[in-house]
């Protein structure tokens, strides 16, 4: 079995592949007061134990943390590891300005993308922050846009207002919200819908594309929730960078 591990601002999404068919899949909180103790209860609860763990990879934005998982997976016995970087073959070129400051999700989840859609395709993660990264048709990296997630603006939102309540992020009955919960849903879900529809429009206008020849593919918790309101074809995929750490792996393994 390849442990695959998604290190986020917020959280650490975990996953166990065996023979391409994922296992086991969840997460943990990046900073929990002994995130090693977590690793291990985790790696417990979904009955992997140590030599049943051949290997892991990763992809992670936050360094502190990788460190801590890198010696959480050695003292688990798992000694073979591949932290993702810009230098590792994931089947893309990257073409952007400083190709080490890119965090490696968005390439994980890129090279996926062209794995589940083909190329060109754009790629959607929203997470702690909403990331859009867009692959031409020769398997070219082009960029991407990172703007603040859902979970950020509403936490935004609230610290500067009195009177607005805590809400449950979900779809609300209708475009125009009755009360102030249902309001506040519909700014969020709508307007982030709005926003998704908006900005692929512009990624498809700046590079030429028509609708039909680009894929469109989006990853992250509550990706489902907004992706049924866009008026673009959006193919959802929550386990998407987990798919795409293990075809790394195997696209390195020979390397390795």
């Amino acid at each position: 079995m390849i442990l695959l591990i998604d290190i986020g601002n917020t959280s650490i999404v975990l996953g166990g592949m065996r023979e391409g068919e994922l296992r086991f899949s969840g997460r943990i909180a990046t900073h929990g007061e002994d995130l090693r103790e977590a690793l291990k209860i985790f790696l417990e609860k979904n009955h992997a134990a140590p030599g049943t763990i051949s290997g892991a990879v990763l992809t992670s934005v936050v360094p502190k943390a990788t460190e801590q998982v890198l010696e959480a997976l050695w003292q688990y016995g798992i000694a073979d590891t591949m932290v993702v970087d810009c230098h590792t073959n994931t089947g893309l070129t990257l073409e952007v300005d400083h190709p080490e400051t890119v965090g490696t999700d968005m390439i994980v989840g890129a090279a996926a993308a062209v794995s589940r859609c083909g190329a060109p395709v754009i790629m959607i993660d929203m997470g702690t922050a909403t990331t859009f990264s867009y692959v031409d048709a020769q398997n070219r990296y082009q960029g991407h846009i990172i703007m603040p997630g859902i979970r950020v603006s509403l936490d935004a939102l609230l610290d500067k207002t009195a009177q607005l309540p805590p809400i449950e992020l979900e779809v609300p009955p209708h475009i125009i919200g009755k009360n102030t919960p249902d309001a506040m849903k519909s700014g969020i879900m709508f307007g982030n819908a709005a926003m998704v529809d908006g900005i692929l429009d512009r990624i498809i206008e700046a590079y030429g594309l028509s609708e039909e020849e680009v894929g469109i593919i989006a990853t992250g918790g509550l990706s489902p929730f907004v992706m049924q309101l866009c008026r673009h074809e959006v193919i959802v995929d929550n386990d998407l960078l987990l798919k795409g750490l293990y075809e790394i792996w195997m696209r390195n393994r020979d390397k390795k």
